[in-house]
């Protein structure tokens, strides 16, 4: 590839001597544009472009959104929810659970 182009710019291929622009249009024409290492700005190829900076916006705006969202609740949470005072349980002395609580606490002790 390099011997040819120094065969175009010097014009020894047998068409005179090409500028830049010439065997850049010239490749394109042979290859496609993926010859080249930029797409060009334009129709299709501009989504290449577009399409990150698309992507970071909207990322932006989903990261504000989830952080405006756990704000949100956790001020919610917040201002709405008092914890009742810690009550303890009282048995009745009719609970039939209640000697068979008693007789586990005092093995468990």
């Amino acid at each position: 590839m390099r011997r040819e182009i120094h065969a175009m710019v010097d014009g020894t291929d047998g068409q005179g001597g090409m500028t830049a622009d010439a065997i850049i249009a010239r490749y394109v024409a042979e290859q496609g544009e993926q010859i080249l290492i930029a797409p060009s700005t334009s129709g299709f190829n501009l989504l290449a472009w577009l399409g990150p900076l698309f992507g970071l916006v909207l990322g932006l705006f989903a990261a504000v959104a989830l952080v405006r969202y756990l704000a949100r609740s956790a001020q919610h949470r917040d201002e709405g929810a008092e914890t009742p005072p810690h009550e303890t349980a009282v048995l009745d002395e009719n609970d039939p659970y209640r000697d068979k609580l008693r007789r586990q606490l005092e093995e468990w002790n």
